[in-house]
């Protein structure tokens, strides 16, 4: 015999020996449960005595003769014609309507003519003016540079421009002033600053009606 046949032996032989005290174990823990199970006590259920009794209910029958069959067609009929009646009588009992308060009239008061008051014509005579007549020149070049001397000293000079027998001149002027004190200042300050006389033209007054 040789010795792979050999150890197969002990290799079964041992595979048996553990199936076996397997087995055995499993047994053995079965049959302590059973033991268990047996040991343990139920409780006692005490007997009552119970009586059941069943009464027959009272039921009421309905002959065919006595039996109401109802429309559903004619019940909804009834309804809409029970709402028609409500609705009806709400609005015969319902309360008038207040009648709308008239307007009341407006009163307008005449508003008053305003009085004419006729004025009579005043006549004034106006107070009588002067120019001062600086210079005239035939070239506005001339006019205007003595313009801008005469304006430096804080006076306000003006150029006029005036077409006489198909010739044009242009008059450097001052005024028309009311007071002739004034004028005989401005004449002075003229004539000590660029040594000229200007023309004092008196403007007669007119009569405003």
């Amino acid at each position: 015999m040789t010795d792979i046949i050999k150890q197969r032996l002990i290799g079964s032989v041992l595979l048996l020996f553990v199936i076996g005290s397997a087995a055995y174990f499993l047994i053995s823990n079965a049959n302590n449960d059973n033991d268990v199970q047996k040991s343990i006590d139920l409780p006692t259920i005490e007997k009552t005595d119970f009586k059941s009794s069943i009464e027959p209910m009272a039921v009421e029958f309905i002959e065919d003769d006595q039996e109401t069959l109802l429309d559903p067609h004619d019940l909804e009929k009834q309804n809409i014609s029970d709402a028609d009646k409500e609705e009806k009588t709400q609005t015969l009992l319902a309360p008038a309507p207040a009648p709308a308060p008239a307007p009341e009239p407006k009163v307008t008061t005449p508003t008053p003519e305003p009085s004419v008051v006729a004025k009579p014509a005043n006549i004034s005579k106006s107070e009588p003016s002067w120019l001062i007549q600086l210079g005239s020149f035939s070239v506005h070049s001339n006019a205007q540079a003595l313009h801008d001397k005469v304006s430096k000293l804080g006076l306000e000079p003006k150029i006029e421009k005036i077409s006489t027998q198909n010739k044009i001149s242009y008059r450097v002027r001052i005024g028309p002033e009311h007071n002739k004190q004034r004028v005989d200042e401005i004449v002075a300050q003229l004539s000590t600053e660029f040594g000229i006389k200007p023309q004092v033209l008196l403007q007669q007054p007119e009569i405003k009606q």
